[in-house]
């Protein structure tokens, strides 16, 4: 209940993609979501607004988040001027967009693009990987680290 819309869900999964995923990117975290409170039906369900391989971007009811295997922790989005509707808003109007390309993702964590120091470059800003996504809707509320 202390969970607000905004707050980020950062993922530890135990899956062998998401070790790989943690090794390459030395961080023990290999997911990431934003919480969203939705209301159906004159019901309350907190949602992950998430961007997944073979489905793109939807909500996950939270309930279908801890059943997953691995860890999900909860990070508060603290700061001055934070504009949650602004962030909610574009999280949810990316809902359905397609998952990142396979070139999108190599692009930016290719080995070639890190041994050359390669600034990650968006390929299609119409498709989405999980970070690329989170990063994106921390911009829009105006997040500033």
């Amino acid at each position: 209940s202390q969970i607000r819309t905004g707050d980020i869900a950062m993922f530890r999964g135990r899956t062998l993609f998401s070790r790989l995923i943690s090794i390459w990117t030395r961080s023990p975290y290999t997911h990431v979501g934003i919480f969203i409170w939705l209301e159906f039906a004159g019901t309350r369900r907190l949602v992950v607004m998430e961007a997944l391989e073979g489905r793109g971007v939807f909500p996950s009811p939270m309930s279908r988040v801890l059943e997953r295997k691995g860890q999900v922790e909860w990070f508060q989005l603290i700061g001055p001027n934070l504009n949650r509707h602004a962030g909610a808003g574009f999280a949810l109007g990316e809902w359905g967009r397609p998952y990142a390309s396979a070139w999108q993702f190599i692009r930016s964590f290719g080995i070639v693009a890190k041994l050359l120091r390669l600034q990650a470059v968006d390929t299609d800003e119409h498709r989405w990987f999980c970070s690329e996504f989170a990063a994106e809707y921390l911009h829009k509320t105006g997040y500033r680290s």
